[in-house]
């Protein structure tokens, strides 16, 4: 069938080109149709060696086109391409028999006259190009298209056709008798040549709307070929009285015009399949290439995953963990190597019913996990447990199970997955851990008992020996000599300050033990308490104190009460003598590591400052920077209460400091504190 190619809307470019070529053919017909009135009342005649001449052009010619367009046809199977071929080698042997058979020595050895072998030889070798032409046109013939679209053509039906016509030719020429059939007399003197006319028509007409013409540079050609053939036999030779005259003149020479139009079509053809060939040479090589860089960067990637497969079965060797896949539909369960391993069935196939994995489980632990897998198989939600497993010979070990669950587009599970890690040593160090934070938190608790009641037991006495020193001054002062007065005063200093002592010590253990709960607090409030309490402190030292914004955070008041009272008082009684103390609070948010959920509270002084290399042990019980007869008094407990408040507290303080530039404490608290 022919290819006929359905109205589609097309780029702008092909719509450009069809127009061109269609302004082609119109102008090809209308200059034909000029060229047919040339030949009149000219006296135009071709001798018989100027006509074999030009048979032997259009002989040779048609045998070029045959080959090149099996050569295109062979390069790429197309039965047009095949037709054509074949068409015109069967036509050169013709054009080369009538211009032997015109030729007059020979022509007299033939049973027909010599203007009959000429006239039936050349209307042979019309018919049968413009047959072919039609056949071109149509795609009619022994071939089909394969599973990948492209045609598949049995050649040799085509060529054994086109040899029987030219043999039958060859017989007809050289045994019949032929008539004459030009009519000189009528109009139409010539009317047999209509038969190649209408071929060569049907065959333009065919290929036009088939439009192959709009976008194929071949059949364009052809098209403007078969235009000059229905010229040569529907203009000229239909309308020739006598051989070799005018119109013959004309049309042999259009004909030789139509085999080359042919035959540069072909050869454009033939270059296009050139390039195209070149373009995939170089797409091919550039695939190649390509392909070798995928296969290379594949075998890397492969030898990547040999690796990580590797690193992973260390990994998993070391962390002492495997993984696990269940089918539902089955109860089967596959065990990776390490767990295998893992559950003492080293040797054993990985692949065991599930039921014989629950006889490991230790029996109050294999309810548990029968639930979680039935549950993540009904919900699709992962699960983690604990199990108790018992092996063979070693003793029981604790297995901490992940798993999670494939389902299908309905949502049924398919697969439950995950992964065993032996946790046997790190459940005994945390049991072990527990048992020493029991044992650490008791030894605490037990210390300040003993602290307390240590303390507690301790005031006693010693206000005995204060009330009687001070009886002792009172009523027998008079007696003592300044030695005597010496002694005493020093026993009451020593008592005083060991009371001073005691007392710092139960503070310090009452922040634990005598802590209040926490609630919210306003440590805008609190300071300016503080503030009150100092207020007489400060007209002494004619200092002042600078408060920013405060915030709320949930604390024991009276501890933050005391934490502030501790601190702005140590900046009160560490100042320069010759400067005004000024101490300045205030509050920054996100400061301590970023954190949202905590308040960075600032205390800087102007004071004395100390050595960074004491910022630590300033917050230790009973260390002072300054000795006992300096004139800064004190016991060295109070940075240790302020710290014991802040961990209480969940947090921390720390100390910035330079001689003679003052000290900066820095606490981060918690805005909530954690259950």
């Amino acid at each position: 069938m022919a290819e006929l190619v359905t109205p589609v809307e097309r780029p702008h470019g092909v719509s450009d080109v069809s127009a061109k070529r269609v302004r082609h053919y119109v102008l090809v017909a209308a200059l034909l149709v000029v060229a047919a009135f040339v030949p009149w009342g000219t006296r135009w005649y071709l001798s018989i060696f100027a006509h074999a001449v030009l048979e032997i052009i259009a002989t040779t010619l048609a045998f070029v086109v045959g080959v090149l367009a099996l050569v295109r046809h062979f390069s790429r199977p197309s039965g047009r391409f095949l037709f054509i071929g074949a068409g015109f080698i069967g036509t050169g042997i013709l054009d080369a028999i009538h211009a032997v058979v015109s030729i007059t020595d020979f022509s007299q050895d033939l049973p027909s006259t010599f203007e009959s072998v000429s006239l039936w030889s050349w209307l042979a070798s019309r018919l049968f190009l413009g047959m072919l032409m039609v056949m071109a046109a149509i795609r009619v013939g022994p071939y089909r298209v394969d599973d990948s679209g492209n045609e598949v053509v049995d050649e040799w039906p085509i060529f054994a056709s086109v040899a029987v016509l030219v043999v039958f030719c060859l017989v007809l020429f050289w045994t019949a008798p032929l008539p004459d059939f030009i009519y000189a007399e009528m109009l139409i003197p010539r009317p047999i040549e209509v038969a190649p006319a209408l071929l060569f028509l049907m065959a333009f007409i065919i290929l036009y709307r088939t439009g192959v013409w709009r976008s194929h540079a071949f059949s364009h050609w052809l098209m403007l070929s078969l235009l000059l053939n229905f010229a040569v036999d529907g203009f000229l030779m239909l309308f020739a009285r006598q051989l070799f005259n005018a119109n013959s003149v004309v049309a042999h020479y259009l004909k030789i015009g139509a085999y080359s139009l042919v035959l540069g079509g072909l050869a454009n053809s033939l270059y296009d399949l050139v390039r195209q060939a070149e373009s995939a040479t170089g797409a091919l090589a550039t695939a190649n290439r390509t392909l070798a860089h995928e296969v290379e960067e594949r075998r890397q990637a492969e030898a990547q995953l040999r690796i990580s497969e590797l690193r992973l079965a260390e990994a998993q060797h070391l962390a002492r963990i495997g993984h696990w896949e269940l089918e539902p539909d089955s109860g089967r369960i596959w065990l990776s190597t390490e767990l295998s391993s893992i559950l003492g069935l080293a040797g054993r196939p990985n692949r065991l019913a599930l039921a014989e994995l629950l006889e490991r489980v230790a029996a109050d632990h294999r309810a548990a996990l029968q639930e979680a897998l039935n549950h993540a198989q009904a919900t699709a939600t992962p699960f983690e447990l604990v199990l108790r497993v018992n092996r063979a010979e070693d003793e029981p070990l604790q297995l901490n199970v992940l798993g999670n669950t494939i389902a299908d587009s309905t949502g049924h599970a398919i697969r439950l997955w995950g992964t065993g890690q032996d946790i046997t040593e790190r459940y005994r160090t945390e049991e072990q851990l527990r048992t020493a934070a029991i044992r650490l938190e008791a030894s605490n608790r037990e210390l300040q008992d003993f602290a307390y009641i240590a303390s507690h037991d301790l005031q006693e006495p010693l206000r005995k020996i204060i009330a009687f020193s001070d009886r002792l001054a009172m009523k027998y002062g008079d007696r003592l000599d300044e030695t005597g007065h010496d002694y005493l005063q020093r026993v009451q200093h020593a008592a005083r300050r060991m009371q001073t002592l005691i007392e710092d010590l139960l503070t310090l253990s009452r922040v634990v033990t005598r802590g209040q709960p926490f609630v919210d607090v306003n440590l805008q409030e609190v300071v300016q308490g503080v503030a009150a309490d100092l207020e007489t402190r400060l007209e002494e030292t004619q200092g002042r104190l600078e408060v920013g914004q405060l915030p709320v955070v949930e604390a024991d008041p009276l501890q933050m009460r005391q934490l502030f009272q501790n601190l702005i008082g140590n900046a009160l009684k560490f100042h320069r003598p010759d400067t005004q103390p000024c101490v300045r609070v205030w509050a920054e948010a996100n400061a301590c590591d970023g954190s949202a959920n905590r308040w960075k509270i600032v205390v800087a002084d102007n004071g004395i400052g100390f050595e960074m290399k004491y910022a630590e042990r300033i917050f230790q019980p009973f260390q002072r920077l300054h000795g006992r007869s300096s004139e800064y008094a004190g016991t060295g407990m109070g940075l240790a209460i302020c710290r014991k408040i802040v961990e209480r507290h969940h947090g921390t303080i720390e100390a910035e400091s330079e001689p003679g530039r003052g000290t900066t404490f820095s606490i981060c608290l918690p805005k909530k504190q954690l259950d």
